[in-house]
């Protein structure tokens, strides 16, 4: 794949896209076996791929959802954080998706998918309960709960600002 990443020296650059999908009062987050953390659906952009390809495609291979309407650019974030032992800047863009009135998933509380070898976890969670489950970016948390039509440019830097040569 021809995803847009970039990594040296233990900095890592990745351009992701990521959804809102919500029922009623609940949202759909993914968990990445093995990691412990829920996080928003989507995933990585491929070269010369448009956010909202991204989204089609990715939402497609992890749902098996085809006519989902991407309704609008809620957020653009830019997000620089330490992972590990990896400096991480990250640029995301989160859009707010409705699937089909028929989706199988709004039947089901959980969901299993298969990505080549990765093993993703789909489960709807009450959005007032957001604060008690280990939830990335945290600080969309409270962003989830009080959720807007209009869009936000976030900024969250967690590394000190200095030069990272």
């Amino acid at each position: 794949m021809n995803m847009i990443s970039y990594e040296k020296e233990k900095k890592y650059f990745k351009y992701r896209i990521g959804s809102i999908i919500k029922k009623n009062n609940r949202i759909l987050l993914c968990k990445i076996e093995p990691k412990d953390f829920w996080m928003l659906p989507g995933g990585r952009v491929n070269f010369f791929e448009s956010s909202l390809d991204t989204l089609k495609r990715e939402l497609f291979e992890e749902l098996n959802e085809k006519d989902i309407n991407i309704e609008n650019l809620l957020w653009t974030i830019e997000d620089i954080y330490e992972n590990d032992d990896r400096k991480v800047h990250e640029i995301s863009m989160i859009y707010n998706v409705l699937l089909p009135k028929n989706s199988k998933l709004f039947n089901l509380d959980e969901y299993l998918s298969y990505e080549g070898d990765l093993k993703l976890f789909f489960k709807w969670f009450d959005i007032d309960k957001i604060d008690d489950i280990l939830f990335k970016p945290t600080f969309l948390k409270k962003r989830i709960k009080k959720l807007s039509v209009s869009f936000e440019h976030i900024i969250n830097k967690e590394i000190q600002d200095k030069i990272l040569l």
